[in-house]
């Protein structure tokens, strides 16, 4: 047997000839699943092989993704045989691993309870006696469905004899199988032991002592899990050994394994006898070493080989899809293949992949085109076309009468064939405002006997070849992908959930967000939802805590669409369309690799990353005191997140958590602390009759198992963390969780669905069933939860301590509004309830030509901002005065705001100033400052006159912003503070009067989406009022607009652009003459206040070139905006009424 050596990149291009006697031979540059490593890990390939008829010792050669021979990657010392290949991966890594083992096969059948003959590749020996065997298994290959590997004792070789055996099989959860056959000729019995794999640390043991078999897996800290024992029914001479099995006969079942013991005697296992029944073909067993590179292959890369650090041969990379590999064929010509050969002799290849037709529908028939003179196959029954499907002609339309898929593939000698081209057309169905999505697969591969929504097959979960089309009122998307039954109990519900799969082996390795009013560009997984345990009642439960937990701010949630469904073109009724929140996700989210993202699940099961970092975690938590260490809390968790979490579960009376459905991650390209995602949340709000008044937060005190719990407790120890989080559970029951606005938001949702209710009762008996009556249900509990949610709180975590009532109001009314906490209040009349003897910071916002004089406690002082205590009921008013206003006065506005910028371009935080007034204004001694009073205020030192529509930054750090901002405006900086994602921006003028003021959140009204993403808030004209969350926007540009107008800029549609003449005029209400530009004659006017909101209008019926008269006695003092409107320009002036 050939030693064969591995390695891996991305597809490239020959761009010169060489006549070295190694060449590049073979690049397969989107490795889907043609290699995997010893780590389950699919790295690009590239293949080398010795043309040359003499050895050739590689340690002169190197590989590299630059043309720098002296730091290229250095090939292993070893000798390379005429026509040996030799195989590198590209992935990094740098590494030649140790000699390892790998077992492959394919089969019919396998060792599962649908078979009464086994189906396996066994390598074994004999044993009688008590006996003790150990396997260590460190990756799964091309797995399929139940794809086993594991320790195997049987009676004999026929395939229908008695046996047992411990085996691993999928990745996910459902990871561990019993399987035994203690009667002749019987389908074996088994038992699932749910937990995830963590590879490559899977150490399966089984003994036999005296009359008992006693099986585990051990982690990979040491410890035995999944303990079970059975009655020993095997005979006292056995065979023994391990085998691999298989389910799908088009997937190849391989494990790697690194060692097999019996009896603490490593077994050579190529040297045990070897047996193969009811296979396919035969299986491969073979040693081999792995070769990582130290690079990975990028897109528009060359790729060099020397040899003694001259360039013997190189390539330039080129894009192809999945498993889609370049071949040197006939030792001269780049050719392409879909079927690689790691290893082998490569095939005659192709010229290229052939482009999908269109299909179009018009007057019933069906319409095919493709401008490759290419032959068409189609089907009509949902299956992807093959070379036995039935040929497209345009002398025979395709016709149809009923609601169809159809599916089409072009076909051309000498070509790839196209990827599958689906399109459903409705016939005789009702117009829908919803989007509609169709799912269709083979019939056999969804309800077969193998088939994923067979009943016997629902805790399998193999992933099936699928077509995905998405219709909406802009969107029409059809991509090839991969399907798989989503959810645990809610899959045995009549209509099912799927798990879609971008797959580049189909077409593309993503989806392109079109789905969804989210930042995230492209997703690899979506869930195709059948609302799990809301399935009977109100279809909206989880996508509405979605939206919920997106006003709450600092908590990720899966974004929803609503949408109608067509499975194999048979309506499905309503699925929510959600994002699903995976490693896959948060690398997108935060833009880092996803392998520096450790995920967890549940009381922390492994999921992605670092096996250890959740242990270290909870078990650094439960033995530390943390009574005196808030900054030790802050430095694990986020705190505001966890806050955030635990409290919304609490209030929401999540049923079944936090035992289940917790879902947290972790990463050191982030800032090391722990986050949890807002994940299944269908058991809330009186599902199942569970009421208003359940005390979850008690359940959570007495809670002994659910990690969240613990940790939750011993947090609270600590007096600045229980303070934060009484504070903020108060501040939530004000805001976000009031009643109303939890019922408006439920009614947005409800309305979205209402009219198709009816269309999901009749097609899936038993689902949402009393539908409005459930909707009723939730706002009863909405109503009630406040009361018992604070009760519960100042019972549990506040001593009873009690709760108070207060009210807010400024005077003059409608003067100024507040921020409370951590909420934005945007009226001027505000009441809510804290708890006693907690501290409240309470900020006074002006509104626009108000300055704020004092409380109306005199104990309160003069200062906007107070912290203080409600020990009783009181009414506090802030009490504020017109400014003397002047011409310059609101000349100067914060016009856009950088905040938490992305981590990849880290401009860091700035502000840009727009001079909307018609004078130049001197920023000498101006200065910013934030919500914190105690930070170090940024002061303008320079004379500088800001000009008419100038825009001027202000930096937190200058070098940083011009690393990826280039702009001639003039930058100011840097200041000392940060902004946070909720924080006030101060603009100080030379007298110390507060010129400008923001006070804006990452939460609605506020624009969502901009928190660390890389673009701004804006503001969409900078002649209003920059206090209101709904006059910005998040810039359509990364990075934002500095120094120029901006992105959403609106002219308030009066047809007014930047370029229109401002002018400021002091008015009184009495009226005033306003001189206009001479020889243009007005022909009507409006006024519009700050917000943009129109006072009046009026047509002029007797125009006068010189002035006009404007009777402005009922409107109160404050900012307001004239438009004018003259036969050839428009022109608006700003008004300021003392």
């Amino acid at each position: 047997m050939r030693f064969l050596t591995l390695l891996a990149s991305t597809v490239l291009l020959l761009v010169s000839q060489s006549t070295a006697q190694i060449r590049i031979n073979e690049v397969c540059a989107s490795n889907s699943e043609s290699l995997y490593d010893e780590d389950s890990d699919t790295p690009d390939w590239i293949e080398l092989y010795n043309y040359s008829d003499e050895p050739q010792n590689l340690s002169t050669w190197k590989i590299s993704d630059k043309p720098d021979s002296e730091n290229a990657w250095q090939l292993p010392d070893t000798i390379l045989q005429p026509d040996e290949y030799l195989l590198v991966y590209a992935s990094g890594k740098s590494k030649l691993t140790d000699t390892k083992y790998s077992m492959r096969m394919r089969s019919y059948g396998s060792i599962v309870p649908f078979n009464n003959r086994d189906a396996y590749r066994y390598r074994y020996r004999q044993i009688s006696g008590d006996f003790h065997a150990e396997l260590n298994v460190l990756s799964i290959r091309n797995e399929g469905a139940w794809s086993l590997c594991g320790i195997h004792i049987r009676s004999d070789l026929t395939d229908t004899t008695n046996f047992f055996g411990m085996f691993l099989g999928s990745k996910e959860k459902d990871g561990f199988f019993n399987f035994w056959r203690d009667t002749i000729l019987h389908i074996p019995k088994y038992k699932a032991l749910y937990g995830s794999i963590n590879l490559p640390y899977a150490k399966l043991t089984l003994t036999r002592k005296n009359d008992s078999l006693f099986c585990s897996y051990i982690d990979r800290e040491g410890k035995e899990g999944y303990k079970e024992s059975y009655h020993n029914f095997l005979p006292n001479e056995i065979l023994i050994g391990v085998s691999v099995s298989g389910f799908n006969i088009n997937q190849f079942s391989e494990f790697i394994i690194d060692s097999f013991q019996i009896n603490n005697v490593y077994n050579d296992i190529m040297k045990l006898d070897v047996y193969e029944v009811n296979t396919e073909e035969e299986g491969i067993d073979s040693y081999y070493k792995e070769i990582h590179s130290d690079f990975k292959m990028k897109k528009d890369e060359t790729i060099y080989l020397f040899n003694k650090n001259v360039i013997k041969d190189s390539l330039k990379i080129i894009n192809l899809t999945g498993d889609v590999s370049n071949i040197l064929v006939d030792g001269n010509n780049w050719k392409i293949t879909n079927k690689p050969t790691p290893g082998s002799k490569n095939g005659d290849g192709y010229i290229g992949r052939l482009p999908q037709p269109k299909i179009s529908f018009e007057k019933g028939r069906v319409v095919i085109f493709d401008t490759n003179n290419a032959v068409i196959r189609y089907t009509t029954n949902n299956k992807f076309p093959d070379l036995k499907s039935k040929i497209y002609s345009t002398t025979e339309p395709i016709n149809i009468d009923k609601t169809t898929v159809i599916k089409a593939i072009a076909y051309k000698d000498g070509y790839i064939p196209s990827f599958c081209k689906s399109e459903l057309f409705r016939v005789d169905e009702p117009d829908t405002k919803l989007p509609i999505v169709s799912i269709s697969s083979d019939s056999l591969e969804l309800w077969g006997e193998y088939g994923i929504l067979h009943e016997r097959n629902l805790r399998i979960s193999p992933k099936i070849n699928s077509s995905f089309n998405f219709y909406s009122k802009n969107e029409n998307i059809s991509q090839n992908i991969k399907i798989k039954l989503h959810g645990n109990n809610s899959r045995y519900n009549p209509q099912k959930s799927f798990r879609l799969f971008a797959d580049e082996k189909m077409e593309n390795n993503s989806f392109v967000n079109k789905f969804f009013n989210s930042s995230i560009k492209n997703y690899r997984q979506l869930i195709f939802r059948n609302s799990g345990t809301d399935w009977t009642e109100t279809f909206l439960k989880d996508a509405y805590n979605a939206v919920i937990a997106k006003q709450i701010g600092n908590l990720i949630s899966a974004d929803y669409t609503p949408v109608l469904s067509y499975l194999n073109s048979d309506f499905y009724g309503l699925i929510n369309l959600r994002e699903r929140l995976n490693e896959d996700f948060l690398s997108e989210y935060y833009s880092i690799d996803d392998t520096g993202i450790n995920f967890f699940e549940d009381n922390g099961t492994f999921i992605n990353g670092n096996y250890f970092k959740y242990r270290e975690y909870y078990k650094f938590v439960m033995e530390n005191d943390f009574e005196n260490n808030y900054k030790i809390i802050d430095s694990l968790i986020d705190v505001n997140n966890f806050i955030n979490y635990t409290l919304f579960g609490i209030y929401a009376a999540n049923y079944d958590w936090p035992w289940k459905n917790i879902k947290l991650y972790q990463s050191d390209d982030l800032d090391s602390k722990f986050r949890y995602l807002i994940h299944d949340m269908d058991w809330t709000y009186s599902l199942f009759d569970f009421k208003p008044n359940q005390d979850k937060m008690g359940l959570i005190v007495a809670d002994t198992f659910s990690h969240v719990s613990l940790i939750l407790m011993k947090f609270l120890q600590n007096n600045e963390f229980k303070k934060q989080f009484l504070i903020r559970a108060a501040d939530l029951m004000n805001s976000v969780f009031k009643p109303d606005n939890m019922k408006f938001i439920l009614d947005s949702l409800a309305n979205q669905i209402r009219d198709y209710i009816p269309l999901q009762q009749q097609r899936w008996e038993g689902s949402c069933l009393n539908w409005e009556e459930k909707i009723d249900e939730m706002k009863i509990f909405l109503d009630e939860r406040p009361f018992y949610f604070m009760n519960n709180m100042n019972n549990h975590i506040n001593n009873n301590q009690g709760v108070s009532e207060f009210s807010l109001k400024t005077y003059p009314n409608n003067s100024g509004t507040f921020k409370v906490n951590t909420i934005n209040i945007d009226t001027s009349e505000w009441n809510g309830r804290y708890f006693q003897t907690l501290p409240i910071t309470i900020t006074a916002v002006p509104k626009h030509g108000m300055r704020f004089v004092k409380w109306n406690h005199d104990s309160l002082g003069t200062e906007p901002t107070i912290t203080t205590t409600l020990p009783e009921a009181i009414i506090l008013e802030a009490i504020y005065e017109n400014k003397n206003i002047n011409e310059l006065d609101k000349s100067i506005v914060i016009n856009e705001i950088m905040y938490n910028a992305d981590k990849n371009k880290d401009t860091k935080d700035w502000i840009e100033l727009y001079n909307v007034g018609t004078k130049s204004v001197n920023l000498k001694g101006w200065s910013i400052i934030d919500e914190d009073t105690s930070h170090i205020k940024f002061v303008i030192d320079e004379d500088y006159e800001i000009n008419p529509e100038e825009y001027i930054i202000v930096n937190r750090e200058r070098t940083e912003f011009e690393k990826y901002i280039n702009i001639t405006n003039k930058l100011f900086g840097d200041f000392d503070f940060g902004l946070g994602g909720n924080d006030i921006v101060r603009l100080i003028d030379n007298k110390g009067a507060t010129h400008d003021s923001v006070n804006y959140d990452n939460n609605e009204p506020w624009p969502e989406g901009a928190d660390g993403t890389g673009y701004t808030i804006e503001l969409i004209n900078p002649i209003l009022d920059n206090n209101l969350g709904s006059n910005w926007k998040i810039s359509k540009y990364e990075l934002g607009t500095a120094g120029e107008i901006n992105s959403n800029y609106d002219s308030l549609k009066t047809g007014v652009n930047k370029n229109v003449e401002r002018r400021s005029y002091n008015l009184f209400q009495s009226g005033r003459n306003i001189t206009i530009a001479p020889n243009y004659e007005i022909i009507n006017y409006s006024i519009y206040n700050i917000t943009g909101k129109n006072m009046k209008d009026l047509v002029i019926s007797h125009p006068n070139k010189n002035y006009i008269y404007i009777d402005l006695e009922d409107l109160e003092r404050g900012i307001y905006f004239l438009h004018l409107q003259f036969k050839n320009k428009e022109e608006f002036i700003k008004l300021l009424l003392n």
